[in-house]
């Protein structure tokens, strides 16, 4: 992203997909386009809705839609947004839109234009809201095979019930193993299996099975090199042939086998010009043609995309005094529309 003035420009490029799979001299062709200004800075939450339109988060600048030709901004106020800092947003199967914030839920419904909010409330700890402030992290907004929608905050993770229009939380309780690793959640994610994960700031990740109501606790052991590497734990994301991966803070890419329960790590090291560069990953996104995306967390890496199937990455810079290239080497996040273009939000 191109900032002046705390003004953001947002770039895409376009028929991405045929120009990344080559070689580093297609690289070197691509053209990252300048699509908008969002007129804040951006936090990491893209996405888009089933009408074609994408919706951004931004710090202190609200919730933004952009529908290919004009912006509309949604700031908090009465009727709108609880919170101008917009961390997660997520479309259920209905076309509901969800945005957790720094301070409470919202619910947009596009048809009747109307916000709903949800917040804790401490006379009713149990049927509200888990917590009020949602990370600044990966998805922690997912809704399951059964429809279900689940939220990952700060504190607690809640399932709501739509129905009743309420919540049942779980915590983390130190006197029982079967209960979260801890309240601060960085992410959630629905696995093939039907299972959730969710990845924590200091704990590792939890795997709660939705038929058994048991929760399996994945912590680093030093002593196990086929433990979890790191437990903070940033984001989750399953590949095209149903490997789990998970995004550390300091330990790079990490791949879980089902089959075997272990870990295996995908990390720099100096030693190695094929590892990946040293980075912290704060989020995972999967490609139309079966990679990952890598989106560091504040490190001046640049776009990285990773190859589950022979695990190799391709790495691409910003190139200084080229208009068709991308601004900073510090990316804020990407994501991959219906049609293939890819929109990269950075930071400069």
């Amino acid at each position: 992203w191109l900032r002046s003035a705390r003004a953001v420009s947002i770039y895409r490029i376009g028929a991405l997909l045929l120009s990344l799979c080559v070689s580093a001299t297609a690289a070197d062709k691509l053209k990252f386009e300048h699509a908008f200004d969002i007129g804040g800075e951006p936090s990491f939450a893209i996405t888009q809705d089933d009408d074609g339109f994408l919706w951004f988060s931004s710090f202190f600048k609200g919730l933004v839609r952009y529908d290919g030709t004009s912006v509309k901004q949604f700031s908090e106020g009465p009727g709108s947004i609880s919170s101008d800092f917009v961390t997660q947003i997520y479309q259920d199967r209905r076309g509901i839109i969800w945005i957790g914030t720094n301070s409470g839920l919202n619910r947009y419904d596009k048809q009747a234009n109307s916000f709903t909010s949800f917040f804790k409330d401490a006379a009713h700890p149990q049927t509200s809201l888990a917590s009020n402030t949602f990370n600044l992290s990966s998805r922690t907004i997912i809704e399951d095979r059964d429809s279900v929608l689940w939220f990952g905050t700060q504190n607690g993770l809640s399932r709501f019930d739509r129905s009743t229009q309420t919540f049942a939380n779980f915590w983390h309780n130190p006197d029982d193993t079967n209960s979260l690793t801890s309240n601060d959640i960085y992410t959630v994610f629905e696995d093939r299996h039907g299972d959730i994960w969710i990845g924590t700031k200091h704990h590792g990740a939890t795997r709660y099975n939705k038929r058994s109501g048991k929760f399996t606790r994945f912590r680093h052991d030093p002593a196990d090199p086929t433990s979890i590497p790191d437990d903070e734990i940033q984001a989750i994301l399953e590949d095209e042939q149903g490997g789990l991966w998970l995004a550390s803070r300091d330990n790079g890419l990490i791949h879980f086998d089902h089959d075997t329960q272990r870990f295996a790590h995908y990390r720099h090291s100096p030693e190695d010009t094929g590892s990946l560069p040293q980075m912290s990953i704060c989020d995972l996104t999967l490609s139309k043609d079966g990679r990952l995306i890598l989106i560091p967390s504040i490190e001046a890496v640049g776009l990285i995309f990773f190859d589950p199937r022979d695990h190799t990455y391709e790495h691409f810079r910003s190139r200084p005094g080229d208009p068709f290239s991308f601004s900073s080497d510090t990316i804020q996040g990407a994501f991959e529309d219906r049609s293939g273009t890819l929109w990269i939000t950075d930071n400069t």
